[in-house]
């Protein structure tokens, strides 16, 4: 008959050596494995605390348009963005060249940012990219539209035809269709002959 059985033997800044003894004879077999699962362990435990930082993400702006020489309060949407330190825009340094600067930014919630933008007058229409630059990252780009042409946003009320909104010609409407089938409804003055 062979009688086996385990000690275990603790020694001061090594761990536990565990020793088998089968028919009188003595085995270390648990140091390795004990330091490679404390190693492993404190490795793991060191990499989750490094991923834990979430990436800021964008998913929308609005308004998307923006008219040249105007200041505008703009809503972003996304997510990690409660710690918003400033914007990027394409072409844009820390000295501002873009033209676009940033007067307030401000987190609602860790999913939107309000902000208001000075935009030059001096700079040509057509899409810029605008990032969130946070603590933990800068997000994907989104595109904003620059016009030459006022920007007017929906009232909201406008459902239907007697309560149609009225605007002022030429200019570029800004809205929201929220669900499937909704109308939004504007109304305008125009003269016979204009085009």
């Amino acid at each position: 008959m062979i009688r086996s059985w385990i000690e275990h033997l603790w020694l001061a800044d090594r761990g536990v050596i565990v020793t088998e003894r089968v028919s009188r004879k003595t085995a270390i077999i648990g140091l390795p494995r004990f330091g490679a699962g404390l190693l492993t362990l404190l490795l793991l435990r060191g990499f989750t605390l490094l991923q834990a930082q979430p990436i800021p993400k964008l998913t929308s702006v609005s308004p998307g348009w923006i008219q040249r020489g105007t200041t505008i309060e703009i809503t972003l949407s996304g997510e990690y963005l409660t710690n918003a330190t400033r914007l990027l825009f394409s072409s844009d340094t820390e000295s501002n060249q873009a033209g676009i600067a940033v007067t307030e930014l401000k987190a609602q919630d860790n999913k939107t940012l309000a902000a208001k933008l000075a935009v030059s007058s001096s700079l040509p229409p057509g899409e810029r990219e605008l990032r969130v630059v946070t603590p933990t990252g800068v997000t994907e780009p989104i595109a904003i539209n620059l016009s030459e042409l006022p920007e007017l946003h929906e009232s909201g009320t406008n459902k239907s035809p007697e309560s149609s909104q009225l605007i002022e010609l030429p200019a570029a409407i800004n809205g929201f269709i929220k669900a499937p089938a909704e109308s939004d409804y504007y109304r305008f003055h125009a003269k016979k002959g204009n085009h």
